[in-house]
């Protein structure tokens, strides 16, 4: 048989050939499940961090708000008097004695308590 005496001339079915389209698409499958599962953790992550901060304890904002020695005192003695004794006895020998105080400081040591 010559080429000449067939009917078609062209070359059918074509030679073997490996189609890859199907990698791309399984990539693309890839990358968004991966890229679905990285948000998931995100998310998880901000939420988490979001509770943290709304669920701060209310007595760590108020002693941040309290701008001098005496609003400190007056929030520790209605607060808890027996857990915040020494931090009160400060204030006390700094506002009625001549002890000096870091109020920065003092309250750093009282939300530390808290």
């Amino acid at each position: 048989m010559n080429a000449t005496s067939l009917v078609d001339k062209k070359d059918n079915p074509k030679a073997f050939s490996t189609d890859w389209s199907w990698l791309t698409t399984l990539l693309g499958y890839i990358i968004v499940f991966i890229s679905g599962f990285i948000s998931s953790m995100v998310w998880r992550n901000r939420e988490k961090v979001l509770k943290s901060t709304t669920t701060l304890n209310p007595l760590k904002a108020k002693i941040d708000s309290c701008k001098t020695p005496k609003e400190l005192l007056q929030l520790l003695i209605s607060t808890d008097a027996k857990k915040f004794l020494p931090h009160i006895e400060k204030l006390e020998k700094s506002l009625y004695g001549d002890a000096k105080i870091d109020l920065g400081k003092l309250k750093r040591e009282i939300k530390k308590d808290c």
